[in-house]
């Protein structure tokens, strides 16, 4: 009878301890943040009128029941680029995954723009390698892009006197602003023609 008295005392001291333990805190899966963190992102997006995709960049976890994540909102015209960084904290609230803007900081950069005069001397150099001369006339014939500039030299070759105005020659050439501030000029196409003298 005292066993059965002592097993009973120790089940139910084994049942109180076990329902008086605290139940472990959630943590939110890892998809179900990355998902509660771009809605934030987009959220932020559609105050800015230039930001075009979002993209959660990274999450990791900080603590047991908290994720932190950074989205990058990011957008361009013909003239600016921007990008957002959107900082969220993700959690399960109630039951349910809850998401949190933390910050947002945006930069705007200024594109690239090469200019006609910068294109036009750095033409004008190209020129004089392929026609010997000292200078050449240079046209430029139009913008592909901010970065891009196309245009023409022409030139006649040297020679004698007489012969000065018989042959014409010319170059169509692009000009490109690279990533370093370098403008790169590169050759399409070039050729001479005979011009015959006037009777």
């Amino acid at each position: 009878m005292k066993v059965s008295t002592l097993l009973l005392t120790v089940l139910l001291s084994s049942a109180l301890f076990t329902s008086a333990a605290p139940a472990q805190p959630r943590q939110p899966p890892r998809s179900a943040a990355r998902d509660a963190a771009r809605a934030i992102g987009w959220k932020v997006a559609r105050r800015n009128e230039l930001v075009q995709s979002v993209k959660v960049h990274h999450c990791s976890r900080s603590g047991v029941t908290r994720i932190h994540c950074l989205v990058l909102d990011r957008g361009s015209t013909s003239v600016l680029k921007t990008t957002c960084r959107v900082s969220v904290r993700v959690e399960v609230y109630r039951g349910r995954i809850k998401g949190t803007l933390r910050g947002v900081s945006c930069r705007n950069r200024r594109l690239p723009l090469l200019k006609a005069s910068d294109a036009e001397a750095a033409m004008q150099l190209r020129a004089q390698e392929l026609s010997g001369h000292t200078e050449s006339r240079i046209s430029i014939l139009s913008r592909p892009s901010r970065t891009e500039l196309l245009g023409l030299a022409d030139w006649s070759p040297a020679g004698p006197p007489q012969k000065a105005d018989d042959e014409f020659c010319s170059a169509q050439l692009r000009a490109t602003l690279t990533n370093s501030g370098i403008i790169r000029i590169d050759v399409e196409k070039s050729g001479c023609i005979t011009v015959p003298p006037n009777v």
